[in-house]
């Protein structure tokens, strides 16, 4: 009886033990530079305060008080490393504060990302941001 038991076992515990073996792990590559770019679709101009750049441990920010007009993009610049490239090391997450100029349509708003290749936002009417 024990024999049968274990012969029953081995049956069940071999094919589990070369499914897990033969389960490839692939590393996995790390995430690219890229531009970040967001286009203006609210049907308003927008003010882009400021943005916030973070890599591991550091962060940075930059105030922009600047108009982004119906129609227009914003690139932002790498302030971390301090030579206004517009290529943002893999990985580094970028936090970009935004509101509308105008009482007429009020709304403020954030749009984080995280960079890995180029990536661009559109804003939309209802002051969201959404992937272009």
């Amino acid at each position: 009886m024990r024999f049968r038991i274990c012969i029953l076992s081995s049956i069940f515990l071999i094919p589990a033990l070369l499914l897990s073996c033969n389960e490839k792990k692939y590393p996995t590559a790390p995430p690219s530079p890229g531009r970040v770019t967001l286009y203006n679709d609210s049907g308003i101009t927008i003010i882009i305060e400021k943005y916030i750049q973070q890599r591991g441990d550091q962060e940075v920010s930059r105030i922009v008080n600047g108009h982004l007009f119906q129609g227009g993009s914003y690139k932002f610049t790498n302030i971390i490393d301090g030579n206004n490239s517009l290529v943002f090391d893999g990985g580094d997450k970028v936090n970009v504060l935004y509101k509308s100029q105008g009482s007429d349509s009020p709304f403020s708003g954030s749009w984080t990302v995280e960079v890995n290749g180029n990536i661009s936002g559109k804003l939309n009417r209802s002051g969201g941001v959404g992937g272009q």
